[in-house]
């Protein structure tokens, strides 16, 4: 009996523990106020945001909102500065910092394109793919770079957090790598709906807490073959941009949809480079070896410079590969995670550390 009293106490008490994180990481709850009667209040705040009945306890309904994946913006501030901002310009270009394993690289650029034309079919918005562009849109999984720095919110596993995406005019857009992202199915997590959501947030609208079908409502939504912006969607967007029609300018895949392309031959080097970001390639490296066959083809075809997968031929291939400076090993963290500047210098200097051979 003592046993079950005490198992009991256990679960009830990672129970609470999940609902507290829950409402303090959302924006409901205080985490400086320890008092029953705060978990109470916050319940009640999160309850009534999101049309549930209020009672102040983690009911039923409640749970399952909170188990639902969602966006990692929080809904709530405890000092009412949250409000829809816009930027100060209508015309914004973008660009991806690397591609997820999970969709081809055409399906990534046609979502990505789509989502940005659910906005620009309603506001006077226009979007176009430019290298270093106002808006980044970048995978990475737990603690992540998107080529610019190193993101101050680190992801949190498959499932609760899908991604992030910071208010005008930062640009920055994060998707969770380890999610299972998907097209047009009803499995996995559709990243139209992701994307669409978060591209809400990079043109400066907060989470709809009362529309559930709402594209700005902070839990996921399923696949839905019609997907289009709800009503208060598209008046939201057009009090910060006005009303009217923009346009999406994408650059249809830089090189198409297939792989390294050339037919082998005497090029031989010409072709070793990289197709993703260098800072990406660096950053997961250890795919090309130890993390699988599905991440080593990944990574034959995408980040083959960083991986040494060059064909190289002839018999003097690697002979530039090599340090010339003394410091390399010392400063290996540069190859990948101190900035640009750093890794041009390892490129240059620390060929054979970084493997950027």
């Amino acid at each position: 009996m003592k046993l079950l009293v005490l198992a009991t106490f256990c679960v009830a008490f990672a129970f609470a523990t999940d609902v507290e994180e829950h409402l303090e990481k959302f924006g409901f709850m205080n985490k400086f106020q320890f008092d029953g009667s705060s978990i109470k209040h916050a319940l009640e705040k999160y309850q009534k945001a999101f049309n549930l009945p209020v009672s102040g306890v983690a009911d039923e309904a409640t749970m399952k909102l909170m188990a639902t994946p969602r966006c990692g913006r929080p809904d709530n501030d405890a000092n009412n500065l949250f409000a829809d901002t816009a930027w100060r310009k209508k015309a914004l270009s973008y660009y991806y910092n690397n591609y997820t394993p999970d969709l081809s690289r055409s399906d990534v650029r046609s979502l990505t394109e789509k989502a940005f034309k659910f906005w620009a079919d309603v506001a006077p918005l226009h979007f176009t793919e430019k290298s270093g562009g106002d808006i980044v849109v970048s995978f990475g999984s737990r603690g992540h770079h998107d080529g610019k720095r190193q993101c101050g919110f680190p992801f949190d596993g498959r499932g609760g957090v899908l991604a992030h995406a910071f208010f005008p005019p930062d640009g920055r857009l994060h998707f969770d790598e380890d999610e299972g992202y998907t097209a047009r199915s009803s499995s996995g997590t559709n990243y139209l709906w992701v994307a669409t959501h978060e591209l809400g947030h990079i043109l400066g609208l907060e989470h709809d807490t009362n529309n559930r079908n709402a594209v700005m409502y902070p839990y996921y939504q399923p696949y839905r073959a019609n997907m289009q912006l709800h009503s208060n969607d598209i008046a939201r967007i057009q009090r910060l941009y006005g009303r009217g029609q923009g346009s999406v300018n994408g650059n249809g895949g830089s090189g198409g949809s297939g792989g390294s392309g050339g037919s082998g031959g005497s090029g031989g080097s010409g072709d070793c480079k990289d197709l993703q970001a260098s800072s990406f390639c660096s950053s997961k490296r250890d795919g090309c070896s130890k993390w699988g066959n599905d991440w080593k083809r990944y990574m034959e075809k995408n980040c083959k410079k960083t991986c040494g997968f060059c064909s190289g031929g002839g018999s003097g291939g690697s002979g530039d590969c090599k340090d010339t400076v003394t410091d390399c090993q010392k400063n290996i963290r540069g190859c990948s995670s101190w900035g640009q500047a750093w890794i041009d210098y390892m490129k240059k200097n620390c060929k054979k550390s970084c493997n950027f051979c």
